[in-house]
C-alpha cells in the first residue's frame, strides 16, 4: 500500500485549489498557511519518492511538488503585501533542486531575487534571509566562487540566532573550508563548540607547516557533498 503517494496526491490537490484562491487574494492574511502548504508537499513528496524507490517504482513527486513551488514563487513575485513570503518559498525549492541534484535550476528564482529588481532583500524575515544566503552561499562553493561563498556564508552565520547551535553548524560546515581556502584559520574552540572534529588534522597542518599531520587522511576525504 502506497500511503505516502496517496497522500501526497491527495494533498497536491488540496495545495493546487488553495492556489487559485490565494491568487485572487490581494492582501497577506493566508501567507502563513500557504507557507505551511510550501512545507508540507516538499515533505510529503520526499516520502512519497521513498516509498516508491522501495518498490522499485519512479519517484516523480518532489519534482511535482517543485513545479508547484514555483507556481507559488509565481504568485508572489508582484508588487503588494504578499511578495514577503518569496523568499519562504524559495528556500522551499532550493531544498528540492538540491536533493534532486538538479542546482542549475535554482539560477532562475536567484536572478528574480537579486537581479530582477521585484523584491527588496531587506524586507524580507531575517530567518528567511539566513536560509537564503546559506543556500546561495553553498551554490557559490559548488561553482567555486569563495569569495562570493565567503560573503554569503558569513551573512548567514552573523545574522542566525545563536540559540540555534545545529543552523550554525550546518553554516559553519560550508564556511570553514571556504575560509581556509581563503588564508584564514578557524580557532580549536570554534571547532571544538560546533563539533566539526574533520577539520582539526587540516587545521593543526596549516598552522604548523607540518604536511605529516595530514597523512593518511587525504584531502579529497574532506569533500563536501552538495
Amino acid at each position: 500500500m502506497e500511503r505516502f503517494v496517496e497522500t501526497y496526491v491527495t494533498f497536491e490537490k488540496s495545495a493546487n485549489a488553495l492556489l487559485q484562491e490565494f491568487r485572487n487574494w490581494e492582501t497577506a492574511w493566508a501567507l502563513d498557511a500557504m507557507y505551511t502548504v510550501a512545507h508540507e508537499i516538499r515533505v510529503l513528496a520526499e516520502l512519497a519518492d521513498k516509498e516508491s524507490a522501495s518498490t522499485g517504482k519512479n519517484p516523480e513527486k518532489l519534482q511535482g511538488a517543485g513545479s508547484f513551488l514555483m507556481k507559488v514563487f509565481g504568485s508572489l513575485a508582484g508588487k503588494g503585501p504578499k511578495r514577503v513570503g518569496a523568499l519562504y518559498v524559495t528556500s522551499q525549492l532550493f531544498k528540492v533542486y538540491f536533493k534532486l541534484g538538479t542546482v542549475h535550476l535554482c539560477r532562475s528564482v536567484i536572478r528574480s531575487i537579486e537581479t530582477a529588481k521585484i523584491f527588496d532583500f531587506e524586507e524580507f524575515p531575517t530567518s528567511d534571509k539566513v536560509t537564503y544566503m546559506y543556500y546561495t552561499g553553498r551554490l557559490e562553493v559548488y561553482n567555486e566562487n569563495f569569495i562570493a561563498a565567503d560573503q554569503k556564508l558569513t551573512y548567514a552565520l552573523m545574522h542566525c540566532n545563536s540559540e540555534h547551535a545545529s543552523n550554525l553548524r550546518m553554516i559553519l560546515k560550508y564556511l570553514v573550508p571556504v575560509k581556509l581556502s581563503i588564508g584564514i584559520l578557524p580557532t580549536m574552540c570554534l571547532l571544538d563548540k560546533y563539533n566539526l572534529a574533520e577539520y582539526t588534522d587540516i587545521v593543526n597542518s596549516l598552522r604548523s607547516g607540518d604536511l605529516r599531520l595530514l597523512r593518511g587522511k587525504p584531502l579529497m576525504s574532506m569533500k563536501i557533498s552538495f
